[in-house]
This record gives C-alpha cells, structure tokens and sequence, in this order.
C-alpha cells in the first residue's frame, strides 16, 4: 500500500506532506513526513527493526515495549481484528463519539491492553478509536476521529484521521491510496540506522 497526504498541526500553524508505505510477509511499514522548518522526518519497520530519524532526534533504534507494540501497529491485515492478535473484541454500548451516535467496541489486545473502536451507527464505518501505547515519553493515550471516506479500487477508506495526544491535535489528510506497486527497496532502513543496528 503507498498514500500519499499532508500533515498539519493547526495550532502550531505546521504541515508538510506525508508518505506511508505499507506491506505484509513479514508486515513492514514506513512513514515519512517533511514538516516546514523541521525538515524530514521518518519513522520505520522493516519485519524485524523499528527506527526514527528526525531533526530534533537523530536517528534512533525503538527497543524494548516500543519495538514490540510498533510490530504490533504495523500488521497490515489489523483492521480484520484476527482473534490471534485481539482474542477478545465485545460491543460495550451504544454511546455519542465526536457528536455521532456510536457503537462503542472495547479490542482487548494480545499483550494485555485495551483499545477501543467506535462506529457510526448510521453508516457501519469507524468514526474512531482510542488507543493507548508506550512510548519514549512514557504511555500514551491517543484518540483518533476518522472521516471523508472515498473509495480507491475496491476498498472502501477513511481520508482524514484527526489524533489529538497529550493535548496536542494532528491532521492526516490523504489524496491518494494505492495498492501493489510498493518495491520491497522501500523499507530498507536509512543508512545512519544501518550503522546501529548490531
């Protein structure tokens, strides 16, 4: 999978555009954003390392709970919910999610932790999720509000993902989404994370 869109954070006045590459055997997955007056910034899993090379950073090798939940978010089939990694998905309730009327769906995962989908009840689509996951700045709560669905091919997507986390609100705008046209070449990680990886 290859999308292209921008990225912006409106109350810093801050966008630039955005790339994410995914694919599956074994699951990989690359996003890479250029941000004005930031410069690029990338983030990666190539089946096996997980990595981040930003301005601010440098480049950086995710360890630990990191590199487990990053292979974690990059299984390119888990919106099917596969009971391997969610052995437990129930409808809580019918609750308002963004002003919509949503069913509330609580995803328990494999490793322990709970997330939690919301569908519009009127459609069937996600209105959103919550998440919440370890980071280099501790754990994480990260809620997520999806819309603008259009169609690329035969599937069906959201085309905005606004994320607001630790008071912060991030838009993902995508243009285009498509489908087997990603070479393998692009999730060879940069060169400066070559130098780390042992």
């Amino acid at each position: 999978m290859h999308a292209t869109g921008t990225l912006s954070v409106p109350a810093s006045g801050i966008s630039g555009p955005m790339e994410i590459f995914g694919a599956t055997g074994p699951d990989r997955v690359l996003v890479k954003t250029t941000v004005t007056g930031i410069g690029d910034i990338m983030e990666g899993f190539d089946g096996s390392h997980a990595w981040s090379v930003s301005p601010m950073t440098g480049p950086m090798l995710k360890v630990g709970k990191e590199l487990t939940q990053t292979k974690f978010d990059a299984d390119f089939y888990s919106e099917l919910r596969d009971p391997k990694t969610y052995p437990e998905v129930k409808t809580l309730e019918k609750t308002t999610f963004d002003g919509r009327p949503c069913y509330k769906v609580s995803l328990k995962r494999i490793d322990g932790v709970e997330d939690f989908d919301y569908y519009d009840v009127a459609t069937g689509l996600r209105a959103g999720s919550v998440n919440t996951r370890e980071t280099a700045m501790g754990t994480l709560t990260m809620t997520s509000v999806e819309g603008s669905y259009k169609k690329f091919g035969k599937l069906t997507q959201a085309t905005t993902v606004t994320q607001q986390v630790m008071g912060v609100e991030q838009k993902i705008t995508l243009q285009t989404v498509e489908y087997d046209t990603v070479q393998a070449s692009a999730f060879e990680p940069p060169p400066a994370i070559k130098a780390l990886i042992k």
